[in-house]
């Protein structure tokens, strides 16, 4: 019974090295019976290489960008974005050049300081050929939204940041 809790252990401990990059010195090698089996053994750590997944930012930004609106009668609701998405009250346009977007698609954010636009997340879910450098355009269909937005520069706070 004694033998097989020792070869149990000695079991456990050759997975328990394979599986997490251990190497065992002195080597092991082959033995004849269970008494032959050492009572301690030195255990050394070898360095493994991990590539780590891209850290996703999770640091709360802040923002200055000039905001304009599309939506109805020009563009309804449902109609296709250019990610696919149909469009809603959230969704969110930047420059059709990636060269001028403030956003990269798929950010979600939320703005600041106006009452009427508080409780929207918003998403980077389409382009627009009018959207220019630092602007965003955002669908509304609101007229008490649309004036709160207003032509003045806004601050928004960046939830989760999309892929460039």
């Amino acid at each position: 019974m004694e033998r097989i809790a020792v070869m149990k252990t000695y079991v456990f401990l050759v997975l328990v090295a394979f599986l997490t990059g251990f190497v065992f010195a002195p080597t092991l090698g082959s033995f004849s019976s269970f008494d032959d089996l050492p009572s301690t053994l030195e255990v050394r750590t070898k360095p493994v290489l991990v590539e780590l997944p891209k850290r996703i930012d999770r640091q709360l930004r802040h923002l200055t960008v000039l905001p304009t609106h599309y939506g109805p009668p020009d563009f309804l609701e449902g109609k296709l974005t250019a990610s696919g998405t149909p469009v809603q009250l959230g969704s969110v346009a930047v420059s059709q050049d990636p060269q001028k977007r403030v956003l990269p698609m798929g950010t979600t954010f939320r703005i600041e300081g106006i009452r009427e636009l508080k409780d929207i997340l918003f998403v980077v879910v389409d382009t627009g050929e009018a959207v220019g450098e630092g602007q965003i355009d955002i669908w509304l269909d609101d007229a008490g939204q649309i004036k709160a937005l207003g032509d003045e520069p806004i601050v928004i706070h960046i939830i989760t940041m999309g892929r460039p």
